[in-house]
């Protein structure tokens, strides 16, 4: 698109002034719609009996009281000079020549330019659009034998009628109830003057009526405009909650609405609808000016037969472990075995806490069918013990013995001969707690031993004087207050003679016999005996007084 001053043709066949009378009149006019104030009108310059034309010269003038200049557009023609110094005035000028200078052929009704104005003028009024400029003078060129003669031309002359815009919207409206409707005016830089005297460009409605307005636009025109608003009588719609068919059952779907225009997903135009099909499922209820809508969707889901199992991460827990239980989908659900150690009986996922082996049972049903489902879940106890605390002298050492499991784990920061199994050896320079983990399969428990360190057993063996094994319950055997404590120990009971009548590793280890006073299972007779206890490297020697 080029834009500059109009040139004159410099050919030499510019100043031939014969005028072809043979041939048709070559015909320039404009095209457009009828447009409303504030439009953009599109003025398409058009041509006919355009016949080997090898250039051309016109203007364009309109009312500049109705009409603003905005743009050209070269359509067909390609190389016009545009002229538009004088617009303001309205006045557009334009020339064009054939590139090639052979002619050029345009079939008839072709644009060839485009021009765009905007409407100013006042509803009701007409402005002239025409080719009646004085500069320059409107004639065209066609080739006849080589030779360049002015063509007969004809000018078509139209005004554009200016039409009063829909300020208020094309048509009267309705208030969709509940609710309210905001009327906007549409009018650019307008004052407004409503019918109560309201001088808003939007107002919100909400009581039936008939509301007018007086604009007054840029241009000082008058646009008037009116509008009929009423209610809508549509009531509220409601398909209700999502619904279940079962399989072959049928169930009416009715929309509640008498009135109105009504038209279902289905293509359905009729109050209600008759569905065995699951799916979703809408309806639209309007006035029968289409407006007010009013729409609804149901869901209906098809019920199915409750098929699968039990769901859970394993059929084995640990005793004090919890395990979460999933029945099979379905709308109720009713733990019935095993109730009183899960977490909710109701619902579908539930949380477990058995104590021992356990049967847990579910009645699960949906509007159609009913099944029950159950599972065995396995309790692993572990009866497992790191052992009874003891004591030892210290420099020494002592096995260890925890049961109860299949593989053993002792903490590793602590003096022991190894770690995996139940009874290391352990020494420790003090007194020490021995932690260990116990497994049975994924199971596991932790316990702990007590190893007492201590450089006398004195400190901790009470020395016995005195027994008396009459069979009162009190005094009857010989036995020493935390003996057991210690790893290993030697006890032998001497006569007054020096003659050895009880000898026994271990002493009181065990679970053994307590010595009550006896040699080869008959009773010693009353009187003073003595004996040695030997505890790792210490021996205690005491007398021992035996009283019947």
């Amino acid at each position: 698109m080029r834009i500059g001053k109009l040139i004159s043709f410099s050919f030499a066949f510019s100043m031939v002034s014969i005028v072809n009378t043979s041939a048709q009149a070559l015909r320039l006019e404009t095209a457009f719609s009828t447009t409303t104030v504030g439009d953009t009108l599109e003025v398409d310059i058009v041509v006919s009996g355009f016949r080997r034309v090898v250039s051309g010269q016109f203007p364009l003038t309109w009312d500049t009281a109705g009409l603003s200049f905005l743009a050209y557009e070269e359509l067909e023609l390609q190389g016009f000079v545009i002229g538009q110094e004088d617009v303001a005035k309205g006045i557009l000028r334009c020339s064009w020549i054939s590139r090639t200078g052979f002619g050029q052929d345009l079939i008839d009704g072709t644009p060839i330019l485009k021009v765009r104005f905007r409407i100013l003028g006042c509803p009701g009024s007409s402005y002239p659009i025409d080719f009646s400029g004085n500069f320059p003078t409107p004639e065209f060129y066609q080739l006849f034998d080589e030779v360049p003669i002015l063509s007969e031309l004809e000018l078509g002359v139209r005004s554009v009628p200016i039409s009063t815009p829909d300020l208020l919207g094309p048509a009267d409206t309705l208030i969709c109830e509940p609710g309210s409707l905001l009327l906007s005016v549409d009018c650019t830089d307008c004052m407004i003057s409503w019918q109560d005297g309201l001088n808003t460009s939007q107002r919100e409605i909400a009581a039936p009526g008939i509301y007018s307005i007086v604009a007054i636009n840029e241009q000082n025109c008058q646009l008037t405009d009116t509008i009929s608003v009423g209610f809508s009588s549509l009531k509220p719609l409601d398909l209700g909650a999502d619904t279940t068919i079962c399989s072959g059952e049928m169930i009416i779907l009715d929309s509640g609405q008498d009135s109105g225009r009504t038209i279902w997903s289905t293509g359905a135009l009729s109050r209600s609808i008759s569905v065995e099909i699951a799916g979703d499922y809408a309806v639209t209820i309007s006035e029968t000016d289409g407006t007010c809508a009013r729409t609804d969707t149901i869901r209906v889901h098809e019920a199915r037969r409750i098929e699968g199992a039990i769901q859970t991460d394993s059929a084995h827990i640990c005793l004090g472990d919890s395990i979460r239980l999933t029945a099979p989908s379905g709308e109720r659900y009713d733990w019935i075995s095993g109730k009183e150690t899960l977490s909710v009986t109701d619902s579908a996922e539930t949380t477990a806490f058995p104590l021992a082996k356990t049967l847990y049972e579910v009645v699960v049903s949906n509007i159609c069918f009913t099944d029950t489902f159950s599972i065995d879940i396995q309790v692993v106890e572990i009866d497992g013990s790191a052992g009874a605390d003891t004591c030892i002298v210290k420099g020494t050492a002592v096995e260890l013995g925890a049961t109860g499991g299949t593989s053993y784990l002792w903490r590793k920061d602590l003096p022991l001969s190894e770690f995996t199994i139940p009874n290391p050896l352990a020494q420790p320079d003090k007194s020490t707690v021995f932690v260990v983990e116990i497994y049975n399969g994924n199971c596991s428990i932790i316990d702990s031993v007590m190893v007492t360190v201590t450089d006398n057993p004195l400190h901790s063996i009470l020395p016995i004087n005195a027994i008396s094994p009459n069979g009162d319950g009190k005094n009857d055997v010989l036995y020493f207050p935390n003996l057991e404590k210690f790893t290993t120990n030697v006890l032998r009971v001497f006569n007054r003679w020096g003659g050895k009548v009880y000898d026994r590793v271990n002493y009181q280890k065990n679970g053994g016999e307590l010595w009550g006073g006896t040699h080869n299972g008959k009773p010693l007779p009353p009187g003073d005996y003595f004996y040695v206890l030997t505890v790792g490297e210490v021996a205690i020697r005491q007398t021992l007084l035996i009283v019947r």
